[in-house]
């Protein structure tokens, strides 16, 4: 018999995305499974690629998830798309990106995100045509289940 879980990290994070982001296609998967999926799915698109890794964090009778995330935002290009075709497109995707970190700050879901968030640009990198950027961060949960 399996267990269902509380809502997990990922849970939250699709939430956010489908709610407060309702123009862009949403995909959980790891870095093949996301560009396989890429193919078959509207864009602009915000991919939250599978954990590295996080904490458990036990504390006052509960234990918090922190889990290490990357979350991609991505567009279409034209094939060998320029610089300027490019710079167009990773431009938008982090703008949509610091949209996004303000909307999981404003959820309550977790930690405030208040420092600074590492990004990189993907470039063509996938086997569909796509540009734009991706965040690592960790993100903490604001509360915990009772142990």
């Amino acid at each position: 018999m399996r267990v269902k879980a509380k809502a997990s990290i990922e849970d939250k994070v699709r939430e956010i995305a489908e709610s407060k982001f309702p123009d862009y296609s949403y995909v959980f998967e790891n870095w093949t499974g996301a560009d396989e999926a890429v193919d078959k799915i509207d864009l602009p698109a915000i991919i939250s690629i599978l954990p590295v890794g996080g904490r458990l964090e036990f504390r006052n009778g509960r234990v918090r998830d922190r889990e290490n995330c990357a979350i991609a935002f991505i567009d279409k290009v034209v094939r060998d798309a320029d610089g300027d075709d490019n710079e167009e497109v990773y431009t938008a995707m982090k703008e949509v990106a610091g949209d996004f970190i303000q909307a999981l700050n404003k959820s309550g879901y977790f930690e405030p995100i208040d420092d600074e968030v590492r990004y990189t640009t993907i470039y063509e990198s996938m086997s569909t045509n796509v540009t734009g950027v991706f965040v690592e961060l960790t993100l903490r949960e604001q509360v915990g289940r009772c142990v």
